[in-house]
């Protein structure tokens, strides 16, 4: 690169203190409450003499008292090939055992504990990703996300309160790598551990971070997840701007069927189909959603296996169509399988992209329940200014005999500290 060239194009006038640098700092003028955003570009040119422009927006805000402050990112967590390949990790007596890429949902290996060849034989009682991600019909990776969104209100002693919201496309998380994010992302934040709410999507087609079907290697955890949550949350928080909070709530079993025998001839699933939303005060601009809904997302489970959100990434690109970054919380799922369809949504008719396809679909109806397009039916809002935070810890008994038996083996060692 021959030269940086930045300049200022809307906004509060400031002064950049090196406008030829490649990351020049500026003292943020002082804005109303409702923030201000300020555009600059920068003209890069290279030693042959081509160069190329772009365009970067900073929103400034002062965060004043009794008011939210929301900011939302997210991050890719795609697996690499070598991931998908495998890693070689010592086991029992320092032996190597080659650990694959393992999805939710298929089989159970209570051998990943063990060097190999034995555990070799866990691969053929599960089935590990063969493809980092599945590209869709438009030619896009429909990668693996972790996303935030953190929520913040600074009393009136001026004391700060500060929650994160994290969500993972996996199957689900034991405690060990619950409270390593945790402890990651308060160490490069300051958030309190117990402020932060982490949980996972529970797509079948997602890591398996239980060890249940054979773990995933330690090092996409500690070199992929946990920095890329850590980096999604900085992000959040330096995005921070004055929001207001709505709320809205409908009901539709049109996604989900009960999937428990009938013994009650009224029982069904959940039809709660809740969602959070945070718009910037002043022009309304929607910076993150929190969606939640019960279905279990078991329906991407193709040949060849590749990681994926199921219809959970249909549901936040519709919402983040609309604006923002949007996180989604499974409800109670016990009781509820994945079902429908968006009314009019088209499904390609080709067998390589038609199962993906559908599930987006039914994601894209799942949102549209309670944020569709065009409409004039507002959430419920703006919420009370008022943040308020009770932990509670509960301990739940592991009574299942396969997991049990797993468990003497070692097998979810790296997951859960039994």
């Amino acid at each position: 690169i021959a030269s940086y060239a930045w300049s200022q194009i809307s906004g509060p006038s400031v002064v950049l203190n090196d406008p030829a640098a490649a990351q020049p700092s500026f003292v943020a003028p002082s804005v109303e409450a409702a923030g201000a955003n300020l555009r600059f570009e920068l003209k890069v040119t290279d030693n042959e003499g081509a160069s190329d422009t772009d365009q970067v927006d900073v929103f400034v805000t002062d965060r004043p008292l009794g008011v939210y402050q929301v900011g939302a990112a997210k991050r890719r967590v795609t697996p690499t090939q070598q991931h998908i390949a495998g890693v070689s990790e010592p086991r029992i007596g320092g032996a190597p055992h080659n650990q694959r890429f393992n999805l939710g949902g298929f089989g159970i290996d209570p051998t990943q504990n063990f060097p190999d060849p034995i555990g070799t034989f866990g691969d053929q009682l599960t089935a590990p990703a063969e493809q980092p991600v599945h590209t869709n019909q438009q030619g896009q990776a429909e990668d693996t996300w972790v996303r935030a969104l953190v929520l913040s209100l600074v009393d009136e002693q001026g004391a700060e309160n500060t929650l994160a919201f994290i969500t993972l496309d996996a199957a689900g998380a034991g405690n060990v790598i619950q409270q390593n994010l945790k402890a990651a992302v308060s160490a490069q934040t300051g958030i309190a551990p117990d402020n932060i709410l982490f949980g996972q999507t529970h797509s079948h087609a997602g890591a398996d971070l239980q060890g249940l079907w054979g773990g995933v290697p330690q090092d996409w955890i500690v070199n992929t997840l946990y920095p890329q949550a850590v980096a999604a949350v900085n992000e959040a928080l330096a995005q921070r701007a004055p929001a207001e909070l709505s709320v809205k709530q409908e009901l539709s079993n049109d996604y989900n069927n009960y999937r428990r025998p009938r013994v009650d001839p009224e029982a069904d699933s959940d039809a709660h189909v809740s969602l959070l939303q945070a718009r910037r005060v002043g022009d309304g601009r929607l910076l993150g959603h929190i969606l939640q809904y019960a279905a279990h997302p078991t329906s991407i489970s193709e040949n060849p296996r590749v990681p994926h959100a199921d219809y959970v990434l249909g549901a936040v690109q519709w919402l983040e169509a609309q604006g923002g970054v949007a996180l989604y919380y499974n409800g109670p799922i016990a009781d509820a399988s994945g079902s429908g369809s968006r009314p009019g949504c088209q499904v390609s008719s080709n067998e390589a992209f038609r199962p993906y396809e559908s599930v987006h679909c039914r994601g894209e109806g799942i949102a549209e329940v309670v944020a569709p397009l065009n409409s004039n039916k507002l959430a419920t809002g703006p919420l009370p200014v008022s943040l308020q935070v009770r932990h509670q810890s509960v301990v739940l008994p592991v009574t299942n005999p396969l997991f049990i038996a797993g468990g003497v083996f070692g097998s979810f060692n790296r997951y859960y500290d039994l």
